[in-house]
Parts: C-alpha cells; sequence; structure tokens
C-alpha cells in the first residue's frame, strides 16, 4: 500500500479494526488516513477512538485540536460563502424586479410621452427629468421591443406569401413600384 493512495488505507484499517479489535496504532494511522481523504469529522472521531485507548498523548490531543479548528474554519468559510450566494441571489432578483419595473414604466411612458407631445410634449405628460437609469431602461426596452418584432417579421412574411396557394412568386417586379410610390407620397406629402 502507498502513501499515496489513502483511500486504500481507510480500507484496511477500517477492516482491521473490525477483524482484530481497537488498537491505538490502528485507530491513529485510520484518523491520518482518513484526514488525507479530507474526512475531518471521520478523522476526529478516530482520535477520539484512540484517546479513550491512549489518553495521555499529547501528539493525538495536538492534532485532534488541529482538525477541529480546521473543521470550525471551513464551516464558517462555508457560511460566508453561502450568505455571500443568498445576496447574490437576492440582489439579482431585486435587479429583475427593477427592470420589469422600469422596463414597464418604460414602455408605459414612451407611449405617454409620444401621445402627448402635441400637448408641451414629455414635461407635460410627467412633469419630471426622467433619470439616467429610466431612459437606459427605455432604450432596453425599446431594443427588446425591435428584437422581439425582427424575430417575428420573418415569420409573418414567410407565411403570407405561402399561404397564397396559387403557386405564383410575390416578387415578379411588379409589386416593387407599388411601395415605392406610396413612400414617395408619404414624403410629398410630409414636405
Amino acid at each position: 500500500m502507498s502513501l499515496n493512495e489513502p483511500e486504500k488505507a481507510v480500507v484496511f484499517f477500517e477492516a482491521s479494526l473490525s477483524m482484530f479489535g481497537a488498537h491505538p496504532a490502528t485507530y491513529f494511522n485510520h484518523a491520518v488516513a482518513l484526514r488525507e481523504c479530507n474526512r475531518l469529522s471521520d478523522a476526529v472521531r478516530a482520535y477520539d477512538e484512540y484517546l479513550k485507548l491512549e489518553p495521555d498523548d499529547a501528539e493525538v490531543l495536538y492534532r485532534r485540536k488541529e482538525l477541529v479548528n480546521l473543521l470550525k474554519q471551513q464551516e464558517i468559510e462555508e457560511n460566508m460563502r453561502r450568505r455571500k450566494l443568498e445576496q447574490q441571489e437576492a440582489e439579482r432578483k431585486q435587479q429583475l424586479a427593477r427592470l420589469k419595473r422600469t422596463s414597464t414604466t418604460a414602455v408605459a411612458s414612451s407611449s405617454t410621452s409620444t401621445s402627448s407631445r402635441g400637448a408641451g410634449g414629455a414635461a407635460a405628460a410627467g412633469g419630471t427629468i426622467m433619470s439616467a437609469m429610466d431612459r437606459r431602461s427605455m432604450r432596453m426596452g425599446k431594443y427588446a421591443a425591435a428584437v422581439v418584432e425582427e424575430e417575428e417579421a420573418p415569420e409573418s412574411s414567410s407565411s403570407s406569401s405561402s399561404s397564397d396557394g396559387d403557386g405564383s412568386d410575390s416578387d415578379d417586379g411588379n409589386d416593387s413600384g407599388s411601395g415605392s410610390d406610396d413612400e414617395q407620397k408619404h414624403t410629398t406629402d410630409s414636405e
């Protein structure tokens, strides 16, 4: 058995304890192997069994105390890690809730401000100056709406061209002029 195989050593010492009974050296070596396997609680228990047979062994008392302190430190670190993760999760949920509120507000305020521009603009609609966060949320809301529209647009155009049922291509060159005439009329009217 090699020193680099503590798992095998743990199995060996457990078998030795069950076959030959309690022996201080076996408990000591079992504790060392358990520690090497990072099974610290089990190692403390093995040292406790050793100390029942050899209560005045200063070295084992010291090793046991080291393990107990290490376990406490690991527990503290784990609690801190868990609290940090919980805090990050709570912050993430707050940010999501804030984004939902601001995007809903941004969409509502953008539609309100565009409909009230003739009556004095955005100042008349809300009477307040938008914060940078509100403006950012509006941009994000508009961006999200644009992305959704882009994703939906190809589907609706492809389904409408395939639903004609006559098998003819809708892009035969005759259609292209009608859209540009409407656009020219619109730009002429606005000028």
